[in-house]
């Protein structure tokens, strides 16, 4: 009966480890998204203060639009899988 138990027990150090592992990964990948974010916004920001107040998605309010941002993102996203 003893034997069941500690077996059960190392099963779970070993699936915590394995859940702990992948918490890392993910942090890393967040903090690497993160990082990628705040490069884009800071391009964008230079590149709306460039243009001297007149946006280039042809917004105007100097807003970007829905889909600029969603082909920043995109870009940003499809650059993960490379850096792992």
């Amino acid at each position: 009966m003893e034997t069941q138990d500690g077996s059960k027990y190392v099963s779970l150090a070993v699936k915590l480890d394995e859940l702990s592992q992948v918490c890392a990964q993910l942090s890393r990948e967040n903090a690497e998204l993160r990082a990628q974010m705040s490069r884009l916004t800071a391009r964008i920001s230079s590149e709306r203060q460039a243009s001297q107040g007149e946006p280039r998605d042809g917004s105007q309010d100097g807003r970007f639009s829905r889909r600029r941002l969603g082909k920043a993102l995109a870009a940003s996203a499809a650059g993960v899988p490379a850096s792992g």
